[in-house]
């Protein structure tokens, strides 16, 4: 009896899929699957990427990975997550301005560095940081354009043009993640070498 399997590794788990056959006799075949805790370790591995963009905080130089960038945001979600299932309780006790600043803390703490390290990683794909502005702007003139359909006699044209600017922000939205998830540029490029290694951090 033989056997073939396959592994899928994801953020701290590891699922296996195996088929065990029987070349001598095609009736025996079996299948089946295991899953656990990753042997690679990736809960530890998104916990150091995110504890190495914070003790990079103020840094926008340089270039950052793939796994750094995405590990760093998974751990910040579960934070947030975390966060927001403690400030519906502290809501429920009567306490909810505590959960409010500890949502706008949570938050706070993590403009900076989620700023920097989305700068970084669009470093490692030969682009500028400046692409991020993209959404950003046309988010902004996007609000700029609702208010001013609020007091404005020209509401139907503002909102328009409004509608046109939403969609120019979802559009370049999914441009900059487009640029976020691709693979790193090989070798040194403008802004510097190739990221380190998890094992060097």
């Amino acid at each position: 009896m033989g056997a073939s399997a396959r592994r899928y590794y994801l953020p701290g788990v590891c699922v296996e899929l195996y088929v065990k056959h029987d070349l001598g006799n095609l009736t025996k075949l079996g299948y089946g699957g295991t899953f656990g805790i990753a042997s690679r370790k990736n809960t530890v591995t998104a916990t150091r990427f995110y504890e190495e963009v914070l003790r990079n905080y103020g840094g926008g130089d340089g270039r950052a990975s793939r796994s750094e960038y995405w590990y760093f945001n998974l751990v910040y979600l579960i934070i947030v997550l975390c966060g927001s299932v403690v400030s519906r309780v502290l809501e429920a006790v009567g306490l909810s301005i505590v959960g409010t600043i500890l949502m706008v803390g949570i938050v706070g703490v993590h403009i900076i560095p989620s700023w920097r390290v989305a700068v970084r990683r669009l470093h490692d794909t030969g682009r500028s940081g400046r692409w991020l502005l993209m959404p950003v702007l046309s988010g902004v003139a996007s609000i700029v354009l609702g208010i001013f359909v609020l007091f404005s006699d020209q509401g139907f044209w503002l909102a328009i043009a409004m509608f046109v600017m939403l969609l120019a922000t979802i559009g370049c939205g999914v441009v900059v993640i487009v640029f976020l998830a691709q693979r790193s540029v090989d070798g040194n490029n403008d802004y510097g070498r190739p990221p380190r290694a998890l094992e060097q951090l």
